[in-house]
This record gives C-alpha cells, structure tokens and sequence, in this order.
C-alpha cells in the first residue's frame, strides 16, 4: 500500500520560511537550470528536479526532461526526502512497498530509481530537493552520493544567496529609513518654522525609499463644522497643463486644500484605515482623476496619527509592483514620526501664536505671578496665575501658600522644597523648578516656577518672595514626543542588528547599548560602559589593528574614516563578525577628541555566505576538472582561452600553456567560420549559443569533431565571458559511419534478391505459371505481401541513408500541384478500400503551380496519406485540402484516428519513432516514413507539422512555395496508341533471375536476351541489333561508361536504360534514356518502362 509522506516537525516553520523566498511559481531561472542540466548529464538520468515541496504540492524550480511543472505532495518522493538531512534513494520503486501502486510508478513518468539531496535554507528548513529519476533501476556508487551532494549544495547556495540578498536589502532600506528620520528630527529641531521645506525633502526621501513616481503630505484639518478636510503643503508636481501649473504654483505656498471625500485619500480621512489600491481605476472607493492627469497605476494612503488623533496623511502612488501591507509595516516608524512632528510643529505654532500675543500685552500679562510672604505665608496670585490651572482668583478664594501646596503634584513637593532650602542658603542664586500642578479639570499641567528672595528678616531669614509661573505643558509634550522618537531610533539600530556606542573618551566612560551587549550573549548588567568591557572579548589579533585605525582617525581630525571588521568571542564560545564604524564628534580646544560614538554591526551571516560561496566554488571546480566533457571558458572579444579543463586538453595534443595561448577561431577550421559567426549573433540576442557541430584542428593538423553549447557570462569585473561545453564526438561518428555503412551494404545485398523474390511471388499469385491450390495461394499472399513490405523497408533505409549523406537528388519542376495531388488519391485509394477508408478532396484549386520532384512530392503523399488510411478506424474518411496562404500553398491531410499523445510530439519526425511500439505488427511500417518526409519537403524549400489531440484525430500539413509562372517545360508523358513489331532487348544484369521474371511476363513479341558479363555484353552489340539495352550499374568485370560509349558508337537508335544500384556520374546520365533505381522497381515496372521507351521518342536524362 503506498505510504505517502509525513510531514515534518517543524512544519508550519518550514513552510514559512519557504513563502517568504518568493520561488514558487515563478519563471525558470538559469543559475538552477545550469545545474539540473549538470546533474541530468553527470548521472546519465532522463530527469533531473529542482523541486520546492509546498503545502499540498511538490513544484519544479528546475526541471530537465519531465514537461509536468507540479505533482501532489501525497504522491511525491521528495516529500518523504526532506523529513531528514540525508539523500534519500530507493532502487526500484516497483519493488519497494512504498511506492510500488505509486501512480508515478505505474504510470508515467514510470519511475523506478530515485535519488534526492534535501535542500536546506540558512536557518535549517529543509525545503525542497536536487533529485534525479531514471526509468531503470540502479544505485549509486559513494562517489556518486557524494557528488550528488556537492550539486544539491550548490543548488542550496543559489538558494541563500537569495535569503542574504533580501536581507541586505531590508537592512538598507531599514538604515536608509533611519537616516530619514534621523535626518528630518534634526531639521525639524535646527532649522524651526521651517516644515514645508523639511517635510519636501522628506517626501523626495519617501518616494525615493518606496520607488513611488509621485505622491503628498498633507495635513488633516477640521471646519466649523467639524468636517475633516485635507490641506497639502508638500506634493509632486505632476501638473500637465498650463492651469494646473498655475494653480499649483500660486498655491503650494499657502497649501492647497481637498474638501471632496469621495476619493481614495478621503477614504483614509474618514476612516483613519490605510488605503492599498493596486488596481485604482476599478477601485470603487476611488472618485476617478481629472482629464489629463498622470495615469494612477498603485496607490497607498498612510494615516498619521499622534496618540489617538489623526493629525496628517501620507499618500504615494505608482511604486512597480504596487504596495501591500510589508511595506505598510516598514513604514510604521516613519509615521510614527510624522505623526508626533507634524503634531509638534502643531503646539510650536501655537507656542509661537501665544509669544506673539504676550509681545504684544504688558509684561507679565499672560504669566502667572506671585508674591510670597515666607514668614506668614500670605500670598498674591494673578489672574493669568489661576488660569493656568483652569480658575478664577475669585474661585481660589481665599488664597494662601496652602492654596499651592493643595494644588501642587505630592511627588513634587519634595524636589521644590528642596530646591527651596537651597535658594534660602545662597547654595542658589534662583528657586527654578519644574512641576506638575492639578487643573480644574482634574488633569495635570506642566508649570515652570521661577524666583527669589527679594527682601530679608533682620535675623537674616527670607522674608519677602518673587516669582513667576509659566505653563510648559506644551512644551514638555514636545520634548516627550523627541524622547520617544530618541528611543524609537534606538529601537531601529537594535532590529537592524547594530548596537551603538557612545564614548567619552577624556572621562574613560563608554555607553554601550542593549543591542550592543545582546550581540556578544550578555544582558544589559553583565558588560560594564568602559572601553575595557569590549576590548576583553575582542579576537587580541585583531585589537593592534582596530587601535591603530583609531590613532589613524585621531591624527587626521576625522578625514581616515573610523571602519574595521572584527571577530569578538560570543559568551557561548563561537565567532561573531562585526563590522565596527565610528567618528568623533566633539573635539577639544586644544584639538583633542573628547566624544566618538559609533555602531557595530553583526555581519556573522555575511561572512558565513562568503565562506559557503567559497566552498561552492571549490566544488564546482572540482566538477569542472572531474568532467568527462571538455569545459572552457573564452574572451567573447578575441576568443582567447582563459581557462579549460583536462577533458578538453586530451584530444588536442596541446600542452595547457600552448593552449592557452589560442583562440577557439584559430583551432576551427576556416569552413566553418560563418556558422561561427552566425552562433555569435545569436549570443548577442539570447545569451547563449548551440548545440552545433564543427570540427577541431590538433596540434598535428589533424582534426576531430565536437559539439559544443555555452552561454554568456560575465566575471566580477564586468568581463564579456563564453562558458562551453565541448564534447568530443569522435566516437559517436565512427559508430554512426559504421551504421550507415552497415545498413547501405545490407540493403543493397538484399535487393537484387529480394526484387526477384517478389516477381518471382507475383507471377506465382497471378497464376502466370500454373493453376495453384487454394491452400497454396494463401501461404503465396502472405510471402509476396511481405516481401513486398520488407521491399519498402529497404527503400526507406536507403533513401535514409541517402538523406544523411547529402547525396539524395532531385530533379526539380515547375508544374501544376493539383494533377499529382490527384494521381497521389488515385494511387492510394485502393489502400484505402481495402481498409474501408475513403478518401475525400475537401479544397482544391487548379491555378496553383509549384517547384517540386515529382516523384519526390508523390512519395511524401503516399507516407502521409497511407498514415492516416493505417489509423483510420473502417468506415471513416480520410481528408484532403488544398489551401493558399499568401505565397505558399498548405496541402493538409487529415484523418480520424486516434490522435497523437503529448509524450510523443517531440519525437515524431525523427527516425525509427513510432507512437505505440505495441500496435507496429498489426499496422505495419518502419518508422522512418516521417522522417523521410520531413527531409523531402525541406529539400525542396517547404516547411512541415501537425496538430492533433488524442483521442479526435490528426491533421498533417506542408507548406510548398507558390510559383508565379512555369520555370521549365511541361514534358507529356503520352504515349503513341499504334502498337510496336517485334523487337530486341539486352539485358545486361549479372542476376539472371531478373532476365527469367520479366520475359515471362511479358506478352508482346519482344526477344530478350540476357547478358551476364561486360565481356558478353560487348560480344553481343557487335554481332546483333537492338531496340533497347536495359543496363546494371553493379558490372563486376568493366565500366558502366565504357560500355555506354560502345552503345552509342556501334548502336546510337537503341534506347539505354539504366537500373541502379550504385549512384551514377553526371556523364553517365548524359549518355542514358530513362533511369530508375532498382531497389524501387517491380519486374512489371520493368517491363512497362522497356515497352515506353521502344514506342516513345523522349530525350535523353529522363528520370524516374
């Protein structure tokens, strides 16, 4: 029973920390297909995976040789893989209990050998594989395993390099928003009642750090009717017309205002929400855009508030991708910030509105003022004195000095008294406190309570006392609001892993934060603030040089910048790697540092994925010398080797120094420097080149073929690179020399035999010879229906053999399409009868001239035509259409069979390829129809293909190019109706079988003699006369061409035809009447092109 895969411990983790790599269902990437092509070619399987086990899925990264891109996890091999850290192999799937009634073993991919490397990320989730699959069962050898790991771990590189690269990404976004916020709470604390030109450049920052094209700052107010509203005093100018831009200019100053809450903004104004809207136009919240603004594409509506209170708005629009709730959260600080500065900018106007009015009012109009009798304690408030604190003087009645100690804060009525007994005993010159004080309303405010002693006992006591009393709520709200933003910063320099340090270097004191101690494994207690805290743990190899980078930084007032990279030892006794960055910032009167502050930065990761990249390397140029391919690596300018492995080097008879000093041009030969030229073109589109085959030149001259693929690549410094692969094909090709060379001697030694076997069959079938018994003619049927396949047979296995050699000829005609299109239906339909198939021409027309073989172009309608016959199921029809497109014709045929599965598309034209292997004895063929067709029609300049789906049938088409005119004669084939007297043949065969078939079948008065020999072929054109020579090229004793000349000479009337075996010389042709290849003529057809050539008159050259 199939066991499908359990799940690991640390699932929801895992499945996590997969999402978040953002590799699933995502386009095929290079730097993973490079290596599943290594590994398909290493380990020699059908298929190699890079496979990302999901939730319910197992999906292909990489894949080589499976067109599926996901199965279920359920049925997935490597599900099982990643519940532990080792490869995980099964032999022979079929076998193992496991996966035996596997659909994936039962049925396609058919997989019998396993083997998968868990892929694990930098933080230990194992999730995926570099997995191989094979049809066969096998086992790998421990030097396999092991480099089966080496590529699983280069695959988990490419992995994590991911994971380091989105994680140096999120640092420097997070610096960058840092020094954002750092920045605009320095400007807005240096450069007051500055906001609009603080809080620009802060929006150019934003929309910087967010890749957004345009966006705003606006403030949210209220009318009298205490409707929001939104005023906008920073905001691109995207104005495109020249209103707009009027109107933009005369208002940006002042602020422009929006009243209209129908929009995507007012949506965030009405309900304090942020607004992602990634689709705008069809966003309903949206209010649509004025004629002729930018395209809105994405936009995102941040609320600001301060506490509770929505005080501002952040809009931006137009970042690629659009916005989601990541970036919402990464800009939560920033916010923050605006939020508390936007509401301070609020209180300093106010603060600045209230100074304004008290210039303007007599001294101490708007302060609250008192006088003190300290010895009785009566006292003297003013007006603005009660207001502070929410009264009237006349409700605070009668007033006394317990009239403040009752409103005063308890917990700071010890501070003032204090503060007090200081005053009193000259310690200081004023009595300056700040404290809280209850209002009316039973909330507290901030006052700033000022005075002295103005007039004294005789005894020297305090007598009489002055002061004032002003309101800084507002102020210490201000100050709360830059506290909070001082520890929120603080908060960012520790999430973004940095502690910082704050040295004051002449006290030997040096604050060194929480994040700073947590680094190196200590809480906040165990690290004291002094120098010595950190140079204890600190690698003492490195400390001379951290010392001497400081004394570097001293002597040149700060311009050697302050930068080291340093291991510290962890409290748990392992390495952590800082990057350690600082600068003085204070600098005594005579020149000498007083305060540096600084952060160190946790780069352990960093320099853990530099060492792994290493490793990498290493293995990958382990691989890369162990190849039994040759691997080289070119200058794409000049070509030069830059560097090559061994495999490579062996064929060339080069040392490694003489190699090195070529270019790959001046070891091809010169032959093949256009199709160099054309692969370069190609690398400059696409990036890569191949597979094409050339030739190498070795040191002795010799040469070698090879095939060779690559790719651009470009080194650290920008280099133009070419990485090849470079395979020595020497050995396929004498393999394929000798299959060529087998098959050409076996088929020519079979059919001159087989040719007269089938006539010999043919004349027995007929009965020519005698009556048969039925019994016998069956058995006769049978042995001539075969020997006329096997014939069949042959003939393609040498028009194959032809094909590849290049030396297939064709005699090429301009001529009307539709007369052979009909002869071709004419010839097959009796097939189809026989299979109950009809044959039905569905578009045709008579106008269309084409430039073909005629014999070549009836062959292809016979494969395609007996094709669809043999798949047609009875009584169905057989289609043909004739189709003009633009200048090329389509002819198409299509059938109702059974259709082509996708497994088999890719391979259907080439050779030996048959759908089913099964179904072959009972529809016959060879496989090599196709392929054959294939080259004929792309011989003669056409174009062929399919569509199919399984189950409804096939429709094969080729296209031919239209002709505008004849570009030759039309030759009649008619022959003269008179009949012919008796006359003489020669044939000149040295099988006499041949001889004895066709005079016997042959009824008119025609004397046949037979000629064995090229000495009896002379002997007997001296002595006789003869109508016509019937000439076999295969004469073992003389030459073909002497013996034509002795024809012409001695009987120039005789037509000469010529049955081949061996291909014939242009000279030879010349010299001949009618030529026929002997592997594809019957003794009838022998005998019809004896009886044509004794009544017709045509030239000579003519070809079958």
């Amino acid at each position: 029973m199939m066991q499908a895969p359990r799940q690991p411990d640390n699932e929801a983790a895992r499945h996590a920390a997969l999402q978040k790599l953002r590799l699933l269902d995502t386009e095929a990437e290079e730097r993973f297909d490079r290596l599943t092509r290594l590994a398909k070619h290493l380990f020699s399987v059908p298929i190699a995976l890079v496979s990302l086990v999901d939730e319910n899925r197992q999906w292909f990264k990489s894949r080589q040789g499976l067109d599926a891109c996901e199965t279920g996890r359920d049925i997935s091999f490597c599900g099982h893989t990643i519940i532990n850290n080792a490869i995980f192999e099964i032999i022979d799937a079929s076998l193992d209990p496991r996966f035996a009634d596997n659909p994936l073993v039962s049925g396609p991919p058919h997989i019998r050998f396993y083997a998968g490397a868990p892929l694990t990320t930098l933080d230990g989730y194992r999730i995926g594989t570099l997995c191989l699959i094979d049809t066969k069962p096998r086992q790998l050898t421990a030097i396999e395993l092991s480099s089966l790991r080496d590529l699983a771990d280069c695959v988990e590189a490419e992995v994590n390099q991911i994971i380091l690269k989105k994680q140096s990404q999120l640092l420097s976004q997070t610096q960058q928003l840092s020094k954002i916020i750092t920045r605009t709470q320095s400007q807005f604390i240096q450069e007051e009642g500055q906001r609009n030109k603080i809080f620009h450049g802060l929006l150019e920052e934003v929309l910087e750090l967010t890749e957004s094209e345009y966006g705003f700052i606006g403030e949210v107010l209220y009318n009298d009717e205490s409707i929001p509203y939104l005023k906008i005093y920073n905001m691109s100018n995207i104005t495109w017309d020249q209103g707009t831009h009027a109107l933009y200019q005369s208002k940006v100053i002042q602020g422009l205002e929006f009243t209209n809450l129908n929009t995507l903004f007012g949506a965030v104004i009405t309900t304090g929400e942020p607004v992602i809207a990634n689709d705008p136009h069809n966003d309903p919240r949206s209010g649509g855009l004025p004629e002729g603004h930018l395209v809105m594409h994405a936009f995102l509506g941040i609320p600001i508030h301060c506490g509770d209170k929505l005080v501002a708005m952040l809009g931006i629009a137009n970042r690629p991708g659009g916005y989601d709730q990541a970036l919402l959260d990464f800009m939560r600080p920033l916010t923050i910030t605006l939020g508390q500065l936007v509401e301070a900018a609020r209180i300093k106007q106010r603060q600045q509105q209230d100074e304004c009015r008290l210039s303007s009012v007599i001294e101490g109009t708007n302060i609250g003022i008192w006088e003190w009798n300290v010895q009785t304690g009566q006292t003297i408030f003013n007006e603005r004195w009660a207001e502070i604190v929410g009264y009237t003087l006349a409700e605070l009645q009668p007033i006394n000095i317990q009239t403040w100690l009752d409103l005063a804060h308890p917990e700071d009525l010890k501070q003032s008294e204090m503060m007090l007994e200081r005053h009193f005993s000259g310690e200081l010159a004023y009595y300056d406190v700040k404290c809280r004080m209850r209002h009316k309303l039973g909330h507290w405010v901030w006052v700033h309570d000022r005075g002295c002693v103005m007039s004294w006992t005789s005894q020297g006591k305090p007598l009489q006392m002055f002061g004032t009393h002003a309101d800084i709520t507002e102020q210490v709200l201000m100050n709360d609001a830059i506290d909070q933003q001082r520890w929120l910063y603080e908060q960012i320099l520790e999430q973004s892993m940095a502690g910082y340090w704050d040295w004051m270097l002449q006290q030997g004191t040096e604050y060194l934060s929480l994040g700073f101690k947590q680094m190196f494994g200590y809480d906040d207690h165990e690290m004291e603030n002094r120098p010595e805290s950190w140079q204890k743990i600190i690698f003492q190899e490195d400390l001379p040089g951290v010392l001497e980078c400081f004394d570097q930084h001293i002597r040149s007032h700060g311009q050697v910048p302050f930068d080291n990279t340093v291991r510290y030892h962890h409290k748990n006794g392992s390495t952590v790697w800082v990057r350690c960055i600082g600068k003085v910032i204070e600098w005594g009167p005579d020149e000498q540092p007083v305060r540096m502050i600084g952060c160190h930065i946790d780069i352990t990761d960093l320099k853990q994925s530099e060492q792994a990249l290493k490793l990498s390397e290493s293995r990958l140029r382990g691989l890369f010398e162990l190849s039994p391919i040759g691997i080289a690596l070119n200058e794409f300018d000049t070509g030069r080797f830059v560097d090559l492995n061994d495999a490579l080097l062996a064929p060339t008879g080069y040392t490694r120094e003489e190699f090195t000093d070529l270019s790959y041009m001046s070891i091809t030969p010169k032959e093949y420097w256009p199709e160099e030229v054309l692969q370069l073109e190609k690398m400059e589109k696409t990036g890569r080149f191949g597979p094409f085959e050339k030739e190498y030149i070795r040191k002795d001259g010799s040469r070698y073929p090879v095939l060779l693929n690559g790719m651009v690549v470009y080194d650290p410094s920008g280099r133009k690179l070419i990485w090849s692969m470079i395979e020595d094909i020497s050995e396929r090709k004498r393999i394929e020399l000798m299959k060529r060379e087998f098959i050409s001697t076996v088929s020519h030694e079979l059919r001159t035999p087989l040719t007269s076997i089938t006539g010999a069959l043919g004349l027995l079938k007929g009965g020519v010879v005698c009556e048969l018994p039925e019994s016998m003619r069956d058995m006769l049927e049978i042995a001539h229906r075969n020997s006329l396949r096997l014939t069949h047979l042959i003939n393609d296995l040498l028009d194959m053999e032809k094909i590849e050699a290049g030396k297939l000829q064709f005699k090429m005609q301009v001529q009307p399409l539709m007369p052979l299109i009909e002869q071709a239906l004419e010839e097959n339909r009796s097939y189809g009868t026989d299979r109950r198939v009809g044959l039905l021409l569905t578009h045709y027309d008579h106008s269309i001239l084409v430039r073909v073989d005629s014999n070549r172009l009836m062959q292809i309608l016979a494969n395609l035509l007996s094709n669809a016959i043999k798949f047609s199921p009875e009584g169905s029809e057989v289609k043909i259409s004739i189709v003009k497109k633009r200048n090329k014709v389509v002819i198409s045929v299509t059938d109702q069979g059974p259709g082509i599965a996708d497994s088999f598309r890719e391979r259907i034209f080439k050779k030996f390829s048959q759908a089913d292997s099964s179904n072959v004895r009972e529809q016959g063929g060879t496989g090599l129809g196709l392929a054959i067709t294939r080259e004929l029609v792309e011989a003669m300049a056409g174009s062929i293909g399919f569509d199919s789906s399984e189950g409804a049938g096939s429709t094969f088409w080729f296209e031919l190019p239209i002709q505008d005119h004849l570009e030759s004669r039309l030759f009649s084939d008619e022959l003269p109706t008179s009949s012919f007297n008796e006359a003489s043949v020669l044939i000149v065969e040295n099988n006499p079988t041949i001889y004895q078939v066709v005079e016997s079948i042959a009824n008119e008065k025609i004397d046949f003699e037979l000629a064995t020999t090229f000495k009896d072929a002379s002997d007997r054109l001296r002595l006789e006369s003869f109508s016509a020579v019937v000439l076999d090229t295969d004469l073992r004793d003389g030459s073909v061409l002497d013996l034509l000349q002795m024809i012409r000479v001695q009987q120039p009337d005789a037509k000469v035809i010529i049955c081949y075996g061996t291909e014939i010389s242009s000279k030879e042709a010349c010299m001949v009447d009618f030529i026929i290849p002997k592997s594809k003529i019957s003794s009838c057809e022998l005998l019809d092109a004896i009886r044509v050539r004794i009544k017709s008159c045509k030239g000579r050259g003519e070809s079958a």
